[in-house]
């Protein structure tokens, strides 16, 4: 089975201090640098319900410890996942002047994953530059109700199970 990785901010949630959606929020976290409210992409239940069965499942962002582990909790209660990696495993580097944090996907080697065996889905191209092969694009969410990226994902994953 092969190692599907998700990216958090803006590809599984978005979260804001205030409301900004006509619904409630799906969760709030009280947080030591401000309270927010989180929101859950469209149709992520679905499709958190589907790829479990057809991968093995982590979390990699580039925020902060707390923040990955409240959204682990809330969202990934039921679900197993391999790791729930933060900022701290990921690389600082400068790319025009611009300062990113590259997810160095050869980290997975010492948790014995091949990245022949490792898909990542993330809304930053910036992060991912030297894994083409691995690297699932989808479009940032920031709230678009109508959003329908993570069941356009469903199909592009069908083709590695």
């Amino acid at each position: 089975m092969r190692l599907l990785i998700l990216d958090i901010d803006q590809t599984i949630v978005h979260a804001s201090q205030s409301k900004f959606l006509e619904r409630e929020a799906d969760f709030f976290i009280p947080h030591p640098f401000g309270d927010f409210l989180y929101y859950k992409r469209p149709y992520l239940d679905e499709f958190l319900s589907q790829v479990k069965d057809w991968f093995c499942l982590a979390l990699w962002s580039s925020s902060d410890k707390y923040y990955v582990q409240q959204v682990k909790e809330h969202i990934f209660s039921d679900i197993p996942i391999e790791f729930a990696w933060d900022r701290s495993k990921c690389t600082y580097v400068k790319k025009n002047g611009i300062g990113i944090y590259e997810k160095p996907l050869q980290k997975l080697g010492k948790l014995h994953w091949s990245l022949s065996e490792v898909l990542i889905i993330d809304d930053t191209p910036e992060k991912l530059t030297n894994y083409p092969k691995n690297y699932l694009p989808i479009k940032s969410w920031y709230g678009n109700e109508e959003d329908n990226e993570l069941i356009k994902m469903l199909e592009i994953l069908k083709e590695y199970v």
